[in-house]
């Protein structure tokens, strides 16, 4: 099979090179195609690959990015530089408006079938966009062979938007989930020992907004009251170009139950450091997936996540959804996962195959032929 990936990000999340690196062996060629405004960008997440060619475009400008039809036909006019479409048997499109808009174009004019995903950036940002957008993206949904959703909470989302709840009927056969995958390191060292509580909560990840770290402080304070000996862990640091980091410890340094561990690259002392806590505290909003979750429940720590975002409906009895917008709630939350510790499951029933890139491979590839065979 011969693999055309279309992925704007590329460059700026490693999730994808993970995956194509696997699909390397598996494929008989793969081509990566990644278009970005910033010559920074080239070589950003580069492997060898036997089979894959990366191509690396410079080619957005801050206009073309607001205006979605000739955002479109820029990027479809480069890529033809690039490619030659009757060598292409199946498209993989990482994001439903941006890569899909462009997969959709290649099978208008070459009839060649396409699988496309949908991420947060399609249902937070392009699906509030002009009915325009919402035309180009209903085409591409009604025309894809298959419909990723990376998470589960999505397929609701598509039911009942006004942008697609009218073709819901017309695509829900097509849709499957896949989450993405975690670093080996957690799928080769998963604890499936029971931890005992010891009112150690921690937060893993960068300092920005939607990742929900002030309102977690607020609702730790709620607890502590009730429960001195809780302790909040925070490891991660910097982000967007704005205020919180510095709000965040500012609130930290005023409270001696809260520690700043700052950012920790060393999986091995990451992992200590997972050991070192029962439970695991992200109620960010806008998730697409969020991996931490999975790396944190592979060292079997309960998990507090947002309702209907992320992980919720993916996997049972792991922890406590709750509303990101409501500090009550995740107090709420939080107090369920410490006083019912032990009627959590934690990842006793967990099959971490579907996290695990070389079996996400193994199923994508059996994807790309089903489409390929049956067009």
């Amino acid at each position: 099979m011969r693999i055309l990936h279309i992925c704007n990000d590329f460059t700026g999340s490693k999730v994808h090179a993970s995956l194509y690196q696997k699909l390397d062996d598996k494929v008989d060629n793969q081509i990566v195609y990644t278009y970005f405004d910033g010559k920074e960008n080239i070589g950003k997440n580069q492997f060898d690959g036997k089979r894959t060619n990366i191509v690396y475009d410079d080619i957005l400008t801050p206009y073309l990015r607001k205006v979605y039809p000739i955002k479109m036909w820029w990027v479809y006019r480069h890529l033809l530089k690039h490619i030659t479409p009757m060598d292409i048997d199946c498209v993989h499109a990482t994001t439903l408006f941006s890569d899909g808009g462009v997969a959709y174009k290649l099978y208008k004019k070459y009839r060649i079938p396409y699988i496309v995903a949908v991420r947060t950036t399609d249902l937070g940002t392009y699906i509030n966009r002009t009915k325009i957008t919402w035309l180009y993206g209903r085409r591409i949904l009604l025309n894809a062979q298959k419909i990723v959703l990376i998470n589960k909470t999505f397929a609701d989302k598509l039911r009942t938007h006004e942008f697609s709840k009218n073709i819901w009927g017309l695509i829900k056969d097509k849709i499957i989930v896949q989450p993405n995958g975690i670093d080996d390191y957690w799928i080769n060292h998963i604890q499936r020992e029971p931890k005992k509580n010891d009112f150690q909560i921690c937060y893993v990840g960068t300092f920005i907004k939607r990742k929900n770290i002030p309102r977690l402080i607020q609702a730790v304070d709620i607890l502590h009251k009730e429960m001195p000996q809780l302790h909040l862990n925070l490891i991660g640091g910097g982000g967007e170009l704005n205020n919180e980091e510095e709000l965040i410890k500012a609130m930290a340094e005023e409270r001696p139950y809260i520690s700043l561990l700052g950012r920790i690259t060393d999986k091995n002392k990451m992992r200590e450091l997972y050991h070192e806590n029962s439970i695991f505290a992200m109620p960010s909003w806008s998730e697409t997936f969020g991996l931490v979750y999975i790396e944190a429940l592979t060292q079997n720590l309960r998990l507090l996540y947002s309702r209907n975002d992320g992980i919720d409906g993916l996997l049972e009895n792991v922890g406590v959804a709750v509303d990101p917008y409501s500090v009550d709630s995740i107090a709420t939350g939080l107090r369920k996962l410490v006083t019912e510790y032990g009627s959590f499951e934690g990842n006793k029933n967990i099959d971490f195959s579907l996290f695990d890139w070389t079996c996400i491979a193994d199923r994508y590839c059996e994807l790309y032929k089903s489409i390929v065979n049956n067009h």
